[in-house]
């Protein structure tokens, strides 16, 4: 049996364990708008318009083979964000517009005009900073330095 949930995850249930899902799906609904990945964790981070964030985890799934051996796919871990408001589980509250990592710190960027900090390892997100405008680009380089270059509508700001 299968079941789709108002956030967008797929369940598939066990009807001999009806409780809880034997296996969860998720995933993005809408556009991935930002994408990044780290060269360091060889994990793939992606945001989408409904300002959900998702990583995939490609040493896990070199580990089993190179995809998972149910689905044959490499599976996708939804970020949680702090506002319980959103039925997503999003991050931003509209469009991600730029993710980066630094280190295990996952940073992104939002149509919600806030600049969000997590952790890789916790998969969440708990600081936030509000920006002057409405961001149009995040960058870092994360190999030399652990500056963040935040462009957006009204001006472009360096944070550390």
């Amino acid at each position: 049996m299968i079941s789709v949930s108002l956030n967008g995850n797929i369940n598939i249930l066990n009807r001999n364990s009806p409780d809880a899902p034997e296996r969860t799906i998720q995933a993005h609904q809408v556009s991935i708008t930002a994408l990044h990945f780290d060269r360091t964790t060889s994990k793939l981070y992606t945001g989408s318009f409904d300002g959900v964030i998702c990583t995939y985890d490609f040493t896990a799934a070199a580990a089993l083979g190179g995809v998972n051996n149910k689905t044959k796919t490499i599976e996708c871990i939804r970020l949680v964000g702090t506002d319980k408001r959103h039925i997503s589980g999003g991050v931003h509250a509209g469009k991600v517009s730029g993710i980066c990592t630094i280190d295990d710190s996952v940073i992104s960027v939002g149509w919600d005009d806030k600049m969000r900090l997590g952790s890789q390892a916790s998969r969440s997100f708990s600081e936030e900073t509000g920006l002057s405008g409405q961001p149009c680009h995040l960058a870092s380089c994360a190999s030399t330095t652990n500056l963040v270059l935040v462009i957006t509508t009204a001006e472009v700001s360096i944070s550390l």
